[in-house]
């Protein structure tokens, strides 16, 4: 493996990062989503541009055609600094997707919607790593970290180009600035 983990060193790696997602969604999800923009469909939208941006980094951290080459305990480090910052974020997004859309369907279709979720979720759990390691082989980490990054990317764009379309809490939003 391209960062020199153990098959210890990989097992507490990914127990801690777990643990620390455990705390961010605790004790880190309030300040967070705050700082995120506090109403959902903007922590959304600010936390899908974080992770896109800390992939790009990731992935530039990984990259053979920058002029710096990390040491090895660099890009450990690196990779491993930017994956719990990520799980910040990744807490803050589903934790605000599936407020938004609990509000938005009446009370007995809730617990259909949370079994929609988690069978997408599974679904995504299922089929993505088969396809993440096969850019992993076919273009090493930092071409994994751009398809990730370009993901969020296009997910952002989506989402700006949409958004106030399919949102009412956006498009009335929007509206109010304009008749200001």
């Amino acid at each position: 493996n391209q960062l020199g983990f153990a098959e210890a060193d990989l097992g507490f790696f990914m127990s801690s990062q777990f643990a620390f997602g455990a705390f961010a969604n605790a004790v880190l999800l309030g300040p967070v989503t705050r700082l995120m923009g506090g109403a959902p469909q903007k922590v959304v939208r600010n936390c899908v541009l974080a992770m896109a941006t800390l992939y790009a980094l990731q992935s530039l951290l990984n990259s053979k055609q920058m002029p710096w080459e990390l040491s090895p305990a660099a890009q450990k480090f690196g990779f491993v600094g930017v994956a719990l910052t990520l799980a910040i974020f990744q807490y803050s997004l589903s934790t605000s997707i599936t407020a938004e859309n609990t509000q938005r369907v009446p009370e007995n279709m809730k617990g259909t919607l949370i079994g929609m979720e988690h069978c997408i979720f599974s679904a995504a759990r299922v089929a993505t790593p088969a396809i993440g390691i096969n850019v992993l082989n076919a273009h090493g980490m930092e071409g994994l970290y751009a398809a990730c990054s370009s993901i969020f990317v296009g997910t952002l764009l989506v989402w700006t180009l949409t958004a106030e379309r399919f949102l009412p809490t956006l498009a009335a939003s929007a509206s109010n600035k304009k008749d200001r």
